[in-house]
């Protein structure tokens, strides 16, 4: 998987949701960090999974 591409693409979506609301940019910048952890944690999770996977054979 392309982990950019995905986060752009929730960015764009994060955007359009909030448009001119009550955050404006700021939420879009936190909405967009948020993301951005979460695609990272997903990605230390998976990582975590193949070595222990690798280990027990």
């Amino acid at each position: 998987m392309h982990p950019q591409v995905e986060f752009s693409n929730d960015v764009v979506e994060a955007r359009s949701r909030l448009g001119m609301g009550n955050f404006g940019k700021l939420g879009t910048i936190v909405e967009a960090s948020i993301v951005a952890s979460s695609s990272s944690l997903i990605a230390a999770a998976r990582s975590i999974r193949r070595s222990r996977l690798t280990r027990r054979r």
